[in-house]
């Protein structure tokens, strides 16, 4: 359960930022921000509303917002440190509450 959660949201963060050098993290950060906000005050529409139209095609909004309800019983997201900011890589990692 929590490898797909994991999948899904790196799968939404690499889908809403463009690309962007290593050495601008500011658009992730933003979108990351925005992502965690939303999740944690139940905004979970708000988050597909993030997503670009290839994201959108991929899954409804009744689908990922059913989803992410499923995953709210782990709790708050306190913190999301990527592998580019410890290694160079993209895979997320989030810490629940």
């Amino acid at each position: 359960m929590m490898l797909r959660l994991f999948l899904l949201w790196g799968s939404l963060l690499l889908m809403t930022v463009p690309s962007f050098s290593q050495s601008s993290q500011l658009p992730y950060r933003q979108v990351s921000d925005s992502i965690i906000t939303r999740f944690n005050r139940d905004d979970l529409k708000g988050i597909y509303q993030l997503a670009d139209t290839s994201f959108s095609r991929t899954i409804s909004e009744n689908k990922l917002v059913s989803y992410l309800k499923s995953n709210r019983n782990s709790g708050n997201i306190i913190r999301v440190v990527s592998q580019q900011e410890a290694r160079g890589g993209f895979p997320i990692t989030l810490s629940l509450r």
